[in-house]
């Protein structure tokens, strides 16, 4: 009985530190950015851990100002390379978001903006992409960009925690059983 406990503790600690090495961190980036001129536009790449088996969670979620007294257009895009061709690139959009036109008297009307895309793979990079569709454009986008891999590292710990609940609850009740 000994021996098979020990068996199962080793067994335990192995697929527990492979789930762990596995786990990786959400990156929120903070987005204020000032996009000014003729269709002014902001992709940047974030550096994001590659796992062909895992997918991942892009959402940004924030607002957009217009500062100009006329209307205008804003787009709000993902993007990332293709595992099959890294030189191509793969692309979610919100497509164009009409802004109205910011009150002469009180200001910019901060419109909410919520984007989310899931893949089947995590990428080495994920791209934001922030874009103003009139000549003279003067927008102000603040919020955070979110790429995570799912399924989130609180799901696999907690899968962790409950496979040791079970565990446990077995190996007690195998010992209950020998006592009676």
């Amino acid at each position: 009985m000994n021996g098979s406990l020990n068996a199962l503790k080793v067994a335990i600690l192995f697929v527990s530190l492979s789930l762990v090495s596995r786990l990786a961190t959400a990156a929120e980036e903070l987005i204020d950015m000032d996009l000014v001129g003729d269709d002014p536009t902001f992709f940047q790449p974030f550096d994001h851990p590659p796992d062909p088996d895992r997918g991942t969670l892009m959402r940004f979620e924030g607002y957009v100002e217009n500062r100009i007294v006329t209307e205008t257009g804003f787009d709000l895009q993902f993007a990332w390379r293709l595992p099959e061709n890294p030189v191509n690139f793969g692309k979610y959009e919100s497509g164009i978001i009409t802004l109205p036109a910011a009150d002469p008297v009180n200001g910019p009307v901060q419109i909410p903006l919520f984007l989310e895309h899931e893949l089947d793979f995590s990428p080495d990079q994920v791209y934001l992409g922030l874009e103003g569709h009139s000549c003279c454009d003067n927008l102000r986008v603040v919020g955070t960009f979110t790429h995570v891999q799912v399924p989130e590292p609180a799901s696999l710990a907690l899968a962790v925690v409950g496979m040791f609940c079970v565990i446990a609850w077995r190996v007690r009740r195998v010992r209950m059983a020998s006592i009676y």
